[in-house]
């Protein structure tokens, strides 16, 4: 990204739409995130410092709580930065609260993420899951912060982090829809 970055900075590498684009007119619609390389490179850094500033450790697992989106990949790529490991898993669910909320703790008790980071608007239901779930099993539990914060009160990275090959970098965790979620 870094190398894209300076090559080709102003280029669009992401597009999100939230409706489906109009393919009559070749527009991206009115309902479009857009990133570039130098944007996501800025903000992918600006993460990365944040977590660092968390005084997380390399391969430390991050759970990254977000819908679909350029926030996600924002969150991701900042992740890599930092040479953590990237746990995504969907927001808590109000419609299937229950089963959400099952699927939730499970990821959160078996990854033992050392942060989670959700975006702001869903903050106040992760840090109360992760309050009860950590009480029932009386662990520390893991520090909660938003994306926002992370993002708009740093100013990237104190310094390089240089990831191994061997390094894991994401674990993908199974719905859950036939058992417990598993991490692959």
């Amino acid at each position: 990204l870094k190398h894209w970055a300076r090559k080709n900075g102003d280029k669009e590498v992401f597009c999100f739409h939230e409706s489906a684009p109009s393919l009559a007119t070749g527009s991206h619609g009115n309902n479009t995130q857009t990133r570039t390389y130098a944007e996501l490179d800025k903000t992918a850094n600006r993460i990365a410092g944040g977590l660092q500033k968390m005084r997380l450790s390399k391969q430390d697992r991050i759970l990254l709580v977000f819908p679909a989106g350029l926030e996600f990949i924002d969150a991701l790529m900042g992740c890599l930065y930092a040479a953590a490991v990237a746990v995504p898993t969907p927001p808590p669910s109000t419609k299937k609260r229950r089963a959400s909320a099952s699927r939730f703790s499970a990821v959160v008790s078996n990854c033992q993420p050392a942060a989670i980071l959700p975006t702001s608007a869903y903050y106040g239901v992760v840090k109360n899951m992760v309050e009860e779930l950590c009480d029932g099993l009386r662990c520390e539990p893991p520090k909660v912060t938003t994306l926002e914060t992370i993002k708009d009160h740093n100013e990237g990275l104190a310094s390089e982090v240089t990831a191994a090959s061997t390094d894991l970098c994401l674990i993908q965790y199974t719905s859950g829809s036939t058992g417990a979620p598993k991490g692959v």
